[in-house]
């Protein structure tokens, strides 16, 4: 034991073992502010300061970490710190009680329908709520289901999460009925998991496992999954899957493995729609590496017929009210929103009536553009399976970058792949997207609306800053060993 400890103080330093602490400041002092956080009480009196400054000083972990990882010595000693760090910190927050956060009520109510064998597309909370008695199996739950259906947001609405989702949902409302405390759970495992897939992708590339630290200590992942209980990790998972079954294909040459990369990345879509946007390069990485045509069918029908399938239970209500939470999303949510902003004063000025809002059109098209053009400049690359990681990346990062709601949990999936391609921009960018959530100390207070604009201007700023300048780095670098 005494051997082991010694062993792992010398191939270990001190600098990490500091940042570890840091990180873990934010989820102690989290759990112990969340129990201010209570539902639709005392809202001025919330610590919302000291949360974001329990927050600042995790992410100044991170970066601590980050760099150190970057400079020194990998040595497995300082990935079993990382790794141990991580899991402490989530499982530090499982007592918390949820911190400005209420999506995972809807998913409690999704999850509960499909139990019971109802469409959770079909009806809206409203009117389960006004008709509680027709949906309840188990009468002794009434109090609990009222209380749930109470707090969804937009309850005239109905839902927006696709199949995949929903049995996720169903899973954690089978571990806790009508409570959302199973979603919790669920999706942390799904994020855990998640850490070692990408341990096992940076195996396969042969780069730097303690590349993982950049997901695995992240406090907005902490945060977001841990706490909030969002999601995305079920969405980072089935990307990272598909990461692992395309670098096996490639490898391995047996089509097996391009027919389990093409039903994960459908299983991802079928978590949250918008890894549709990926397909392009996804198609391009098949094209590149195949020579001919049965590849790229057998991936497209791949993913095809798993989203037909994923969807046919479902398919009773009509494509109309199965898409129609959707729709409404895509028409009017807008939160937070950087340079989607920009596009909409832009197109007010246009003389254009469209089905679908055009500033939404041109943002959707921009995102688009920028994944085939990546897509094509895929097929240029001579490199291995690692040539599929950066064109996700900076398609995940631009479609953030455009959406009319930037949300800090649609990040996730973009840290994730981020681990296996470090970029500190990225690592910035999960750091300042936190300061949404002083839009809510703003509402509570009644400030201004003008210190929401402002906030909400110097937090884009910083990101495109850090984005350009990035940029220029990386530019500056590449040109000077091209002289050299």
């Amino acid at each position: 034991m005494n051997q082991d400890i010694n062993n792992f103080k010398s191939e270990s330093n001190y600098g990490i073992w500091f940042a570890g602490v840091l990180v873990l400041v934010f989820p102690i002092a989290s759990t112990q502010l969340s129990f201010s956080f209570i539902y639709g009480q005392g809202h001025a009196e919330r610590p919302i300061i000291s949360f974001l400054a329990s927050f600042t000083v995790g992410w100044f972990g991170l970066l601590i970490g980050y760099f150190n990882c970057l400079t020194t010595n990998h040595k497995n000693a300082n990935l079993k710190w990382i790794v141990f760090i991580g899991i402490l910190a989530r499982l530090l927050f499982l007592p918390s009680n949820l911190i400005l956060e209420n999506d995972c009520y809807r998913y409690v109510l999704d999850g509960q329908m499909v139990l019971d064998g109802k469409n959770p597309y079909k009806h809206p909370p409203d009117y389960i709520k006004n008709n509680l008695n027709n949906f309840l199996e188990n009468k002794n739950h009434s109090d609990k289901a009222n209380l749930l259906l109470s707090r969804i947001g937009y309850p005239g609405i109905s839902t927006i999460y696709p199949p995949v989702a929903q049995y996720a949902f169903a899973i954690g409302s089978f571990l806790t009925p009508w409570h959302w405390f199973g979603q919790r759970l669920i999706f942390l495992l799904f994020d855990i998991v998640a850490i070692f897939l990408i341990i096992h992708i940076l195996k396969l590339l042969n780069k730097p496992l303690v590349w993982v630290i950049i997901y695995a200590w992240n406090p907005l992942i902490l945060k977001e999954i841990a706490n909030s209980a969002h999601l995305d990790s079920l969405v980072s998972f089935f990307l990272l899957l598909w990461v692992i079954m395309s670098i096996y294909w490639l490898r391995k040459k047996h089509i097996i493995w391009l027919l389990l990369a093409s039903i994960v990345y459908a299983a991802a879509i079928l978590g949250k729609l918008y890894p549709l946007i990926l397909m392009p390069i996804g198609i391009s990485f098949v094209i590149r590496y195949q020579k001919n045509y049965q590849g790229i069918l057998l991936f497209i029908l791949g993913v095809s017929a798993t989203l037909i399938i994923g969807y046919l239970p479902f398919i009773d209500v009509g494509i109309d009210q199965l898409t129609h939470g959707l729709r409404m999303y895509n028409r009017e949510w807008i939160q937070n929103e950087g340079a989607f902003y920009l596009i909409q004063l832009i197109c007010e000025k246009l003389p254009i009536n469209s089905v679908m809002p055009i500033d939404r059109l041109v943002s959707n098209l921009i995102v688009g553009i920028i994944a085939v053009y990546l897509s094509l400049k895929l097929r240029q690359v001579k490199d291995n399976g690692f040539s599929l990681i950066y064109p996700i990346q900076i398609v995940l990062l631009f479609w953030f970058l455009f959406l009319p709601a930037v949300f800090p949990w649609y990040l996730i999936s973009l840290i994730a792949i981020t681990s296996l391609n470090p970029k500190i921009w990225i690592v910035i960018l999960s750091g300042v997207t936190f300061s949404y959530y002083l839009s809510f100390l703003i509402s509570y207070r009644d400030y201004p609306d003008n210190f929401r604009i402002g906030i909400q201007l110097i937090e884009h700023i910083i990101i495109w800053g850090a984005l350009i300048i990035g940029q220029l780095r990386m530019y500056i670098f590449t040109k000077q060993k091209t002289l050299a």
